[in-house]
């Protein structure tokens, strides 16, 4: 680092910039510190955003400290809503424009689309199920977790990051039990499933397969698989934690020229950046992690220059488990990069709209006009009102008012099953009232009164 400092460059390139996003780690701190020495800064990124949308300061501060200020906390707290254990995850953004705009006001983004003609890519989920006793297994284990799993809720207990990791190594079909060091098989469920698909696509058809999973127990279980099934003449090849880096060339090299060679096995976050493997138009998920900017890259290994086939990807998923949680996350993370990188002008439209259906459910709900509303919604509707009534007002300066069928309170309404007419008596006749501390709930037995129905009393949540 003092040699970097004392050669005094004109000019920094930060390729893969994604990887400073870590406002407070070592590698990141030191490119700070050379980054205000610099004169010219460039960074470079596919994925700037890998988990959340505050990824973007670690670079940005390198880049141009001007942009978002030298104080993360300051940026945290002006852009993101912390809650969850101990108010350290962040669960919702606030002035997501501000920060869009202040990005897109230095940057150039251009996708890979734009810039090379490359084949389409198609995406296929094939369900996996485990046999009674394996469901079992898995069920215990969730209900031993101390945080609600399967609906992606908020991490309630650090210990959950172990039952997480406990619930994904089973449905790859392994156990680390407490009192053992080492991983036991299970299950054959998921080896079963990629079984069919390895003889389908490489035995029948002749094609090359690119096989990714998470732990190297699974890669192994899989490379144990695969020489069982290829015939003789057939070859395999894999990287994944073990394999030393400078032996990673050639094993590339190999499965791209040999024939013979015609499966690659890689562990995900090892394998997943930075190699081509175009020989192979078909890729096949075994398990994945949560990280976006991984299972993003690890899509390119097969599309991208040189390849001339349509490309197909297969997730293995067990179903109605933390495979299927992963997916959503993974999708939830797309769509944030999305937002930030390249959709940001749609953002307000959707956002626009989502305030719009809470608005509605919540009255819906708590006038009694539908009864399968949300329940958590319904409880927090006067706070959801009071915070995006003015937003809504905001946002109808921004967009012309369209016909009937395309008015958005109508379409908010419609989405969630009551008359539009019926909110907007509600929002005409409480008017004066939404701002109030007054609960909600006054404002509905009022509502009831009113007109003749009645009242609602406050039961026991089941």
């Amino acid at each position: 680092f003092e040699a970097l400092q004392e050669y005094d460059a004109d000019l920094i390139i930060c390729d893969e910039s994604q990887r400073i996003k870590t406002h407070d780690a070592e590698q990141s701190k030191a490119l700070h510190k050379l980054g205000d020495q610099a004169r010219y800064k460039l960074i470079l990124s596919g994925t700037p955003v890998q988990n959340n949308a505050i990824d973007i300061y670690s670079q940005y501060r390198f880049l141009d400290s001007t942009i978002f200020g030298e104080n993360f906390y300051k940026f945290r707290n002006r852009y993101a809503v912390m809650g969850g254990f101990n108010r350290k995850q962040i669960v919702g953004y606030k002035d997501l424009d501000g920060l869009i705009k202040k990005e897109h006001s230095i940057a150039f983004r251009i996708t890979k689309n734009e810039a090379i003609d490359l084949p389409e890519q198609t995406f296929e989920t094939r369900k996996v199920h485990f046999s009674k006793k394996e469901q079992e297994l898995y069920n215990r284990i969730k209900r031993d977790s101390y945080a609600e799993l399967d609906s992606g809720g908020q991490i309630t207990a650090t210990t959950v990051l172990t039952k997480l990791l406990r619930l994904q190594q089973l449905t790859g079909g392994f156990l680390v039990k407490d009192d053992a060091s080492k991983p036991e098989q299970v299950s054959r469920a998921k080896l079963d499933a990629l079984s069919d698909i390895i003889e389908d696509y490489v035995i029948g058809s002749g094609k090359k397969l690119v096989i990714f999973a998470r732990f190297i127990a699974e890669v192994k279980a899989i490379i144990d698989l695969v020489a069982k099934l290829l015939p003789r003449g057939m070859k395999q090849v894999a990287i994944y934690g073990d394999i030393k880096k400078e032996d990673r060339g050639d094993i590339v090299k190999q499965f791209q020229e040999d024939p013979n060679t015609t499966v690659f096995i890689g562990q995900i976050d090892t394998a997943g950046t930075g190699i081509t493997l175009t020989a192979a138009d078909t890729c096949v998920y075994y398990s994945k992690n949560f990280n976006y900017a991984t299972y993003s890259q690890s899509l390119s290994r097969i599309h991208r220059i040189g390849q001339r086939n349509i490309c197909t990807y297969i997730d293995l998923e067990v179903d109605k488990t933390i495979d299927e949680l992963i997916s959503q996350s993974l999708a939830k993370k797309e769509d944030m990069a999305k937002t930030v990188v390249d959709d940001w002008r749609g953002y307000f439209r959707s956002n626009y709209m989502k305030s719009l259906k809470e608005i509605c459910r919540g009255i819906a709900k708590t006038f009694g006009f539908i009864r399968d509303a949300d329940e958590k919604i319904a409880s927090n509707v006067a706070a959801a009102m009071r915070t995006n009534v003015e937003q809504i007002k905001e946002y109808e300066k921004r967009f012309e008012p369209g016909p009937p069928e395309q008015d958005p309170m109508q379409e908010a309404a419609a989405q969630v099953g009551v008359d539009v007419a019926l909110i907007a008596s509600v929002l005409q006749e409480f008017a004066d009232t939404l701002h109030r501390p007054e609960p909600l709930s006054h404002l509905a037995n009022n509502w009831r009164k009113m007109h003749g129905l009645p009242m609602r009393r406050k039961g026991r949540r089941r």
